[in-house]
């Protein structure tokens, strides 16, 4: 199964619903997807999948998303009218059928490049800060969606859908599509009724000024008019501008002039009002599909590390490894381990101010393979050095689950991951409490934002159970001075 932002956002509307309590029948499924050997986001997924079929949580999300491209249609619709609107009541507000040319241009596209201005600062400011989307639009979607749900879990649904929709990136560059197409819209309806204006009745275009000069305008149009005119509209020429001030008498033919300012608005309006909205709608649609693919569950949030507690039980031994795998004789003594996933292939391990009680190295490690613990300076740049030729191979490092991931630890496991060659595992280590009940759900979530920063993906977090070893507290494996470079 595929992370798809649909299989991804079936989960988040699963832990909508569920909250604090799983919804009925999922033990079995969570009791199949414990014993299979898949990712944790894959069982997450797979789980949520089954789980909205069941409750036919799939039906309500489908109409969400349905629900939400028709009110998306709906406005848009709207803005066709009003564009519509807004350029006959432009003309009408003409006078004896003559139209100032500029103050007309204004009206029809000035709202509309001082809306892209706003949309620039705004986007900049929000990817900047990193705010979440305060437009009306996406609450007005989701009062239309709760208006056509039914029911709590419908409504539940339809606002974790919401939720996930216009998040993050996707949420900015959904809300800048529609933006884009809302303008659009807005401005098909009003040069629809720009051309049903001039096809129907005759204006005179004119230019009217108190303080600039005749060839202030003329400069001005022969600038608005290059890119129309390359496109194939009718411009009006040096001549035709001049003579269209009302206190200069034009001659020659008034119809070829009137055509030429009405190609000119019609060019203008396409150029500088229909084409950059076309080609930002694109853009957007582009950079959400981008952000839709890159969406990735929040696994640090503390509903999915209890879920993963109950789909990665850490039951896997890994017991003593064949001596001939690598063609070394050596094999360190066995210190029983469990782990919740299958530990890489061909790694090196080290550790990292491992906890007093805590053996090293894990039992089935090669000797070759141990790197050793870090807990001092020169430990750190030795394995550090170690890492420069380790020709690609992963590395794992384990650290104490209930140690606090602070910038020290930070520095050092980005220090690691930029010498190691091949990928990074991080081992949360734990002691085999015999049953007993330890929270360490606000710990680990810190560590998977941690790890979050370092681009350390949840599937390379691994929790690790040891046989705590009683009364050992030799400098080796016991508790650290601290590592060089830690606050």
């Amino acid at each position: 199964m595929k992370a798809t932002f649909k299989a991804q956002l079936t989960a988040e509307v699963v832990r909508e619903l569920e909250g604090d309590q799983p919804l009925p029948e999922h033990g079995p499924i969570e009791a199949e997807l414990a014993s299979s050997d898949l990712p944790v986001a894959r069982k997450i997924m797979l789980r949520a999948q089954r789980l909205s079929r069941q409750h036919h949580l799939d039906v309500h999300i489908d109409k969400a998303l349905r629900n939400s491209g028709l009110a998306t249609l709906a406005i848009g619709a709207l803005f066709v009218a009003l564009g519509a609107l807004a350029a006959s009541q432009a003309f009408s507000q003409v006078t004896a059928n003559t139209v100032n040319f500029y103050w007309l241009l204004t009206v029809l596209l000035g709202f509309n490049l001082l809306a892209l201005l706003f949309w620039v600062i705004g986007l900049t400011l929000a990817k900047l800060s990193g705010s979440h989307i305060t437009s009306p639009l996406p609450r007005l979607q989701d009062l239309v969606n709760r208006w056509l749900s039914s029911g709590s879990a419908a409504q539940q649904a339809y606002r974790a859908v919401h939720g996930v929709l216009w998040s993050g990136d996707s949420g900015h560059w959904l809300l800048s599509r529609m933006t884009h197409a809302i303008w659009l819209s807005y401005l098909t309806g009003g040069l629809a009724m720009i051309l049903l204006m001039l096809a129907t009745r005759q204006f005179d275009f004119v230019w009217e000024t108190t303080l600039l000069g005749p060839d202030t305008f003329v400069s001005l149009t022969e600038t608005l008019s290059i890119i129309p005119a390359a496109l194939g509209f009718s411009v009006p020429d040096s001549a035709q501008v001049a003579a269209s001030h009302p206190g200069i008498m034009r001659e020659g033919d008034a119809g070829a002039s009137r055509r030429a300012w009405a190609g000119l608005l019609l060019g203008c309006m396409v150029v500088y009002g229909i084409l950059p909205r076309l080609l930002l709608l694109g853009v957007s649609q582009a950079l959400l599909v981008r952000a839709r693919g890159r969406f990735r569950l929040p696994l640090s949030d503390p509903y999915y590390i209890g879920l993963r507690n109950r789909l990665m039980p850490a039951t896997r031994r890994f017991g003593v490894v064949d001596p001939d795998r690598h063609q070394r004789p050596a094999v360190v003594p066995v210190n029983p381990i469990a782990t919740d996933s299958r530990l890489p292939d061909n790694a090196f391990f080290t550790g990292i101010e491992l906890n007093p009680d805590q053996p090293w190295p894990p039992g089935g490690i090669p000797a070759g393979d141990d790197l050793g613990i870090v807990n001092d300076g020169p430990s750190q740049h030795r394995v550090l050095d170690a890492l420069a030729t380790s020709g690609g191979r992963p590395l794992v490092a384990v650290v104490p689950l209930m140690r606090s991931p602070d910038r020290g630890l930070e520095r050092l496991l980005g220090a690691l991951k930029a010498r190691s060659r091949g990928p990074l595992y991080l081992a949360l280590s734990e002691a085999d409490t015999d049953g007993r009940s330890v929270n360490t759900n606000g710990r680990e979530r810190d560590w998977f934002r941690l790890a979050a920063s370092l681009g350390i993906g949840a599937d390379s977090i691994i929790r690790l159970r040891y046989r705590p070893r009683a009364g050992d507290t030799s400098p080796h494996a016991g508790p650290s001075p601290g590592v060089q470079g830690h606050d």
